[in-house]
């Protein structure tokens, strides 16, 4: 009887598959690898399936809008998805990926609008990615506008890239070897998809960020490795390369005090731009000395 059961059995009860599930409570998308695919969706968690086609996921048609956390469980370590196709498109509320290092994109071909209009993350760990088969790149980080480090390894490589126009248009926060510019295509495509003359990062670099703490109403700026962790009351704003209001620009009537930490005389500021226009309640910065202007 056993053996009868077996042979009539769904394969999907023994193969392991690749999905997400997408809990409306907490606004979080997992991503999992295994045999315990859910076979319907609830009122609480909606469970789509991965394609393995560069095909818009229903994750991203259904709550691109909804969602503010992606979470890879480890069991996502053993998948092999053959695209990442408009995975995080429109993720305007996205502010933290957990568990990326699970995603292994050896065998991925398309990375098309992977990122693009991710317009809350200010940081990306990429330094698992392995983008020796990956072709299109196109609009990969587009919009990303608060976007301030992406750290990649040596596998990070656009070797077989064929199109990656605007890869990085409009990332206006973005800082790596160089600072984002557009003064050229060439600034915007794979061409600086690279940690000696581009916008990656290698790990352990430091990256110039500001805090906006809501409970002092205090501004600090600072250059370290630590743009990831701050506290439940505070807010990681960006530093825009170029003409592009600040990320605090709208909490400028809160501010009352600005801290420049020693650590941001390492720093080199590209902008600015309107750092503390309108900020009417202010009354004290200090550390002004540890602001370098020389590349402003």
């Amino acid at each position: 009887l056993l053996l009868v059961a077996a042979m009539v059995a769904p394969t999907s009860v023994w193969a392991q598959t690749m999905y997400t599930v997408f809990d409306t409570e907490t606004s979080t998308l997992t991503f999992k690898y295994d045999k315990n695919k859910p076979t319907e969706s609830t009122e609480t968690q909606n469970v789509y399936d991965v394609p393995d086609r560069s095909i818009t996921p229903d994750w991203s048609k259904n709550h691109s809008g909804e969602i503010k956390t992606v979470v890879f469980d480890k069991s996502f370590a053993d998948a092999r998805p053959t695209t990442c196709y408009c995975w995080f498109y429109e993720f305007r509320l996205l502010t933290d990926i957990q568990g990326i290092q699970y995603l292994n994109t050896s065998e991925v071909t398309n990375m098309l609008n992977m990122f693009r209009n991710c317009s809350k993350l200010t940081y990306l760990d990429l330094t698992g990615f392995d983008t020796k088969n990956v072709t299109n790149m196109e609009c990969m980080f587009c919009n990303c506008e608060n976007l301030v480090s992406i750290y990649v390894s040596e596998s990070f490589t656009t070797n077989n890239v064929t199109n990656s126009d605007y890869m990085f248009g409009y990332c206006y926060s973005l800082v790596g070897a160089v600072a984002y510019s557009e003064d050229s295509e060439d600034k915007k495509n794979a061409t600086m998809a690279n940690t000696s003359t581009g916008y990656f990062k290698e790990p352990g670099d430091c990256s110039a960020y500001v805090v906006f703490n809501s409970v002092d109403n205090s501004l600090t700026f600072k250059y370290d490795t630590n743009i990831s962790q701050v506290a439940e009351n505070e807010t990681v704003c960006t530093i825009k390369t170029c003409n592009q209001s600040p990320g605090w620009y709208n909490n400028r009537s809160s501010i009352t005090k600005v801290v420049f930490e020693p650590s941001f005389i390492s720093a080199r500021p590209a902008a600015c731009y309107y750092w503390f226009s309108y900020c009417t309640n202010l009354a004290t910065i200090e550390g002004l000395e540890y602001l370098n202007t020389s590349e402003v």
